[in-house]
Order: C-alpha cells, then sequence, then structure tokens
C-alpha cells in the first residue's frame, strides 16, 4: 500500500456553513497531503451558502443531497464516491489538528488488524477532553463509558490503545472494510449508528484503535430544546442496538426496564416524552423482521 495512500476524508455539512469554513481549513492545512475531499451536503436551508463556501476550496468536492438523508445516509453517500485506500469521516463542527490524519494513517499502516481509528477529541469552548473513544456494555443496563469525559489533558493517554467505542464523527477506516459492512446502517438516520458500526468491525475480528496524538477540537453544540422526532430516532436506534447486538438472555430485563417501565413512568410524569418513547417503540416494531435477519447475517 505504500507509505502515503490516498486519503478520502468525508465532511458531513448540514445548516452549519459559519462552522465548515474552519472544518476545511484544517483539512487542506494537514501534514498528510495526499488527501482527496468530499464534503457531502444534506440539503437544509442553507445549502447555496455552503455551495459558494466550498468553491473557494479547489480542493473539494462538493455533494449535494437533494433532501437531508441523515447522518447515516450522508456518510454513506460519501463513501460510496471515495477513491482512497482509507476514508476518514468528519462533520462541519470538527477542526483537525496539523497532524490528525498522519498520526492515524501510521497507525493503520503499521498494524492491518485495526479496522478502524479514532483520536482525543476536546471541546473548543475551554479544552477539556469530549471522548478519548469509549466502552459500550449491552448488558441488562445499557452502559456506556466516554474515556478522559470532561477532564483536562494530563497526559493520561500516552499510547494507543483498544477499545470498543469511537464517534462517528471523527473515524478513519479501512475503505474495503466499510464498504463490505454497508457503511453506516441507514435505518438509523442518526444516533447510535456508530456504536452498532463498531460493534459490527469487532464482530469481524478487526481491532478498534485510540490514538492519542491525534487530535481534534469540536465545536460545543447550541443548546437546544429536545426535537421529538430525534427522540423518536434515538429510542428506535437504542432498541434496534439490542436487537442487533445483545445477548438474548439480556433481553427481557432490558425491555422490561427500557420500554415497559420507563412508558410507564413518563405517561403522566413528562407526557411529551411517553409520546416519543411510543413513536420509536412503533417504529421499531416495524424494523424487529429486517433487524433480526441482519443479526443473524453479521
Amino acid at each position: 500500500m505504500g507509505d502515503t495512500p490516498l486519503i478520502s476524508v468525508v465532511v458531513l455539512s448540514y445548516n452549519r456553513p459559519h462552522y465548515l469554513v474552519h472544518a476545511l481549513k484544517s483539512i487542506v492545512a494537514q501534514s498528510y497531503k495526499n488527501l482527496e475531499l468530499i464534503v457531502v451536503d444534506n440539503h437544509s436551508e442553507r445549502t447555496e451558502q455552503v455551495a459558494q463556501l466550498v468553491k473557494a476550496f479547489p480542493e473539494a468536492r462538493l455533494v449535494c443531497n437533494s433532501t437531508n438523508v441523515g447522518f447515516t445516509g450522508g456518510m454513506n453517500t460519501g463513501l460510496r464516491l471515495a477513491s482512497g485506500s482509507y476514508v476518514f469521516l468528519t462533520e462541519d463542527d470538527i477542526i483537525l489538528d496539523s497532524h490528525c490524519i498522519e498520526r492515524l494513517s501510521e497507525y493503520l499502516n503499521k498494524d492491518p488488524q485495526v479496522g478502524l481509528a479514532s483520536g482525543v477529541m476536546y471541546n473548543c469552548s475551554d479544552q477539556t477532553i469530549r471522548c478519548a473513544g469509549g466502552l459500550v456494555v449491552l448488558g441488562p443496563s445499557y452502559r456506556k463509558t466516554i474515556y478522559g469525559a470532561g477532564q483536562r489533558d494530563t497526559g493520561q493517554f500516552k499510547e494507543p490503545f483498544e477499545v470498543n467505542y469511537i464517534p462517528g464523527s471523527f473515524i478513519i477506516g479501512r475503505t474495503d472494510l466499510l464498504r463490505a459492512l454497508g457503511g453506516f446502517r441507514e435505518s438509523f438516520f442518526m444516533y447510535f449508528e456508530d456504536t452498532d458500526l463498531c460493534l459490527r468491525v469487532q464482530r469481524m475480528g478487526y481491532r478498534i484503535i485510540v490514538v492519542p496524538t491525534a487530535k481534534v477540537q469540536h465545536w460545543d453544540p447550541m443548546e437546544n430544546s429536545p426535537v421529538d422526532w430525534i427522540e423518536v430516532h434515538k429510542v428506535k436506534n437504542f432498541l434496534s442496538i439490542y436487537t442487533l447486538h445483545a445477548r438474548f438472555r439480556v433481553l427481557p430485563v432490558f425491555f422490561l426496564r427500557y420500554v415497559a417501565i420507563d412508558l410507564a413512568k413518563n405517561l403522566f410524569r413528562d407526557p411529551r416524552r411517553a409520546r416519543s418513547l411510543w413513536l420509536g417503540i412503533c417504529r421499531y416494531l416495524t424494523l424487529i423482521p429486517a433487524l433480526m435477519r441482519q443479526r443473524y447475517a453479521q
């Protein structure tokens, strides 16, 4: 493959040209130069602004989706177009350190058993760690540990280490592997899609590594009231993750806790939450036959 294989960088854009400009500047300034830059814009009210902005970056190829196909559909659009041996998946609100892609590619080059890799993500506002990978446990109670979250970087992550979760907006992977998996599961639209991808990669026998010298900054998300349709996707995908990946013996207690009890608790305490739960459950129920087929096909 050589020391400098072509790497396709896929930047997913949605309604945030004021962030996108910083993301693109950080990509074209990478120390690793053998890059293909693909901007995938999910349709929004600022799509025309995004198009004008991308014109200022001759290195970039812009692909505009006619509708908002979500995180999963947008990233998969870029994956289908990627020409590189590796593909780096990121978003418009991520700023890369100048050596980020170089550090990640070095690790992938030397260890063929690594299927996916990421680094350390920091919050722009206060420079605390946002994510250094994590551990997801699909037991009777769901457990997700994000390493380093909220901490100052005091050098606690010195050497690359193995995880079973990395965030979907900061992933480098082998293009052939990601295509063999079909990319992100598009029925998820958004939320838990990265967890699902990581678990599938591990099931195929590949390792997932965090390389601490690869660093990015993440703009702090704006504080908004929860949007009902997003909550519906979260519920649907949460239940789907368990159906696809959890051991059957944990499912009865899981569904009792996160479906029956959670729904009953919120009927009077938080009717809006109860409605989102109910709609998410209903959407999940329609997916069960497909999910079971996918579980046994993996």
